[in-house]
């Protein structure tokens, strides 16, 4: 049971019977953790992201070069939940071996991880590498 009331000075009130789905959304982005500053065509990316402290836990995208990463490339962990709190902490890697098509013009792969909550898109890391000049 739900009930809502309204302030001083006639405190009128109205409840009534529902579903209540309660979120606790991350604090913050999620952080990629690992990786190098440059890489050639060839080399292995092995990299990690976490999302901490929300209810439910997030479902973790990873994108490379804003496309969303082939499953193969991706791992999903379990999730980890804090007996203290409740709240739940997810992370999932992403493993690849580059090709010259994941470099831009430049010479830059840029790789991101969105935390999306249900159809809430709440939020997202990204790193840019850099190809290694010979």
């Amino acid at each position: 049971r739900c009930e809502v009331s309204t302030e001083a000075p006639q405190f009128s009130s109205t409840s009534g019977y529902g579903d209540l789905l309660v979120l606790v959304l991350p604090p913050g982005p999620p952080i990629i953790r690992g990786g190098q500053q440059e890489y050639s065509p060839g080399d292995f990316v092995q990299l990690n992201c976490t999302s901490y402290n929300s209810k439910p836990a997030p479902d973790l995208i990873w994108y490379i070069n804003e496309n969303k990463a082939d499953p193969s490339y991706v791992v999903q962990h379990p999730v980890v939940t804090s007996k203290e709190t409740g709240l739940h902490n997810a992370t999932s890697s992403l493993y690849l071996i580059l090709g010259e098509r994941h470099f831009n013009s430049k010479g830059e792969i840029s790789i991101s991880c969105t935390a999306s909550i249900k159809l809430i898109n709440w939020r997202n890391a990204a790193k840019t590498l850099a190809e290694k000049k010979p």
